[in-house]
């Protein structure tokens, strides 16, 4: 027992070490402002946070001067931990939901952050320090680019030749793909179009979606945000958009690819939080954001810059929650579930998911493992099912999913491996604690002395079936074939398969205990679904393998 569970709790050590949970701002509201976007491990203005020092509102004021005047922030808090390159958009979003909470003083410097390059010089947000170039940005039928006049800073190379047009290339180059986001997110895909910005108090020249080009130094791709005044209203959750990127990716950390495909999957990734906002700009961060990543991949499949998150993602760490949100990556990470519900029920599932998130008047405004859960409902399935198959294919990543073997995708941390046969007949009952939306994958393999008639029962023996407990048990055979069976558990969570484990035919058997609880009490400021507290996570899980 000593063995598993030794390791499991390095596990959840390793868990908890990317895990933030704050329980300040909490509102009984059934539509509240989300969790604060934090860092993967503790900073000065997380650290102020907890203890009470700074409310949610300053945090998110702070955290946002921090993307562009970091050392000013460390100088007033100390250390602020750098953004990841894409969450520049969530941390402005948790500015602009709470401008309402802040003081008149604080609330005019958060009007600064989120003015537009264009705006006024200021000292606190990205305000170019030079004018715009030309008399009117470079429109399409969609999309307007603005850019920096002169060289250097936050203009663009000024390389003007296809076409000669007095416009620099690598604008023209931005209008093309953004309009071509456009087209295959909107026109191809059927999802909602940003809102118009024509309320805005600096619009560009009408209503169309502005991207801004400017120097974002060596940390940043780009961001979304919104200056939209219908923000101040209660109860709005909807909102128009304003978006920035790169002018060059050039700095070393683009270096994985060219300038161009930078720019495409930065576009595709932040022109659907522009969509995103024009459903529910207060939606969860993982919903937003894996669902964000999973889009680079739809519009522009051969760059797949998407693969760096799966390092940090539930397809390598199983046992870290699937709507885990803490800055570490794991909000990018969980495209892979949204792939996997793409490539088993179609890529219009996830469209079906925002329809179910649509905060705008009239809409149902779940949240998002609510509105998960409906879709997967409407399908004739649930999520506890379809999050153990998921388990399944995550073991198999590289056989199941179609970049699987060509993306050279990670496969996960297993939690324990047996060795059984004459000698070692049992591993005995062991134990594990889960959280929500989790699993562990443990393994077992033929000894030297099991014939060819051996067979492994394995028990499973999880906590009350209403509280979440799947199980599944994969047995891998030599010539490759592979057998997954389910649990059919009892109300208590109990169950027990029995299977081949001839050592000339059966290369390993693995069992997959999940968690697949998706019961939260609801807005409490955490980093999961619906800031809620899961009500499920920490109940034991109990195993037992032995030869029969």
């Amino acid at each position: 027992m000593r063995r598993i569970l030794r390791r499991v709790a390095a596990f959840a050590l390793i868990a908890g070490l990317c895990a933030t949970t704050l329980t300040a701002g909490a509102s009984p509201r059934a539509h509240t402002a989300p969790a604060l976007t934090l860092p993967a491990h503790p900073d000065s203005l997380s650290r102020a946070l907890a203890s009470g020092r700074i409310t949610p509102a300053k945090e998110a004021l702070l955290r946002a001067q921090a993307l562009f005047r970091p050392a000013h922030v460390a100088a007033l808090y100390g250390p602020v931990a750098p953004p990841a390159g894409r969450d520049a958009t969530m941390v402005l979003r948790d500015l602009a939901l709470r401008l309402g909470s802040l003081s008149a003083a604080d609330r005019k410097v958060a009007h600064a952050i989120l003015a537009r390059p264009t705006d006024p010089v200021d000292p606190q947000g990205h305000a170019w320090s030079v004018p715009e170039a030309g008399a009117s940005p470079d429109c399409g039928p969609n999309v307007c680019i603005h850019w920096a006049s002169g060289t250097g800073g936050d203009a663009p190379d000024a390389t003007d030749t296809t076409p000669a047009n007095g416009i620099p290339d690598y604008v023209d180059q931005a209008l093309a793909v953004a309009e071509n986001v456009w087209g295959t997110e909107v026109g191809t895909m059927g999802y909602r179009a940003p809102l118009s910005d024509i309320t805005s108090t600096n619009h560009g020249p009408d209503g169309k979606l502005d991207i801004y080009l400017t120097n974002l130094g060596p940390q940043l791709y780009g961001y979304c945000t919104t200056d939209d005044p219908g923000l101040a209203t209660p109860g709005t959750f909807t909102a128009s958009a304003y978006c920035v990127v790169d002018n060059n990716f050039t700095e070393p950390v683009f270096q994985n690819h060219t300038p161009i495909q930078n720019l495409k999957v930065t576009l595709a990734h932040e022109f659907f939080h522009a969509v995103q906002f024009g459903y529910d700009i207060g939606e969860d961060t993982w919903l937003m954001e894996g669902t964000a990543t999973w889009m680079e991949d739809q519009v522009y499949d051969s760059i797949n810059d998407n693969r760096q998150y799966l390092q940090n993602s539930q397809l390598k760490y199983p046992w870290i929650p699937l709507d885990h949100s803490a800055n570490c990556c794991f909000q990018y990470g969980s495209w892979i579930w949204f792939r996997f519900l793409s490539e088993t029920m179609g890529p219009g599932v996830i469209q079906q998911i925002w329809n179910r998130a649509d905060a705008a008047p009239g809409g149902p405004d779940d949240y998002s493992t609510q509105a998960i859960s409906h879709v997967l409902a409407a399908h004739g399935t649930t999520f506890r099912k379809k999050f153990a198959s998921f388990a399944v294919w995550n073991k198999m990543s590289r056989q199941r999913y179609s970049e699987g073997k060509a993306g050279r995708y990670p496969t996960p941390v297993g939690s324990g491996s047996f060795a059984l046969g004459a000698k070692n007949t049992s591993t005995g009952w062991l134990a594990v604690k889960l959280k929500h939306m989790s699993g562990i994958y443990v393994t077992f393999r033929p000894g030297r002395s099991d014939g060819p008639r051996a067979h492994l029962t394995v028990q499973f023996d999880g906590p009350r079936y209403g509280f979440g407990p799947e199980g599944r048990l994969m047995v891998l055979s030599r010539s490759g074939a592979v057998t997954v069976k389910s649990y059919k558990l009892n109300r208590s969570g109990d169950g027990s398969l029995r299977v081949g484990f001839g050592r000339g035919h059966v290369s390993r058997v693995v069992l997959i205990e999940a968690n697949a609880s998706t019961r939260f009490t609801c807005w409490q400021g955490s980093q999961y679904s619906c800031t809620g507290s899961p009500r499920d996570d920490g109940r034991v899980y109990q195993f037992r393998a032995r030869i029969s």
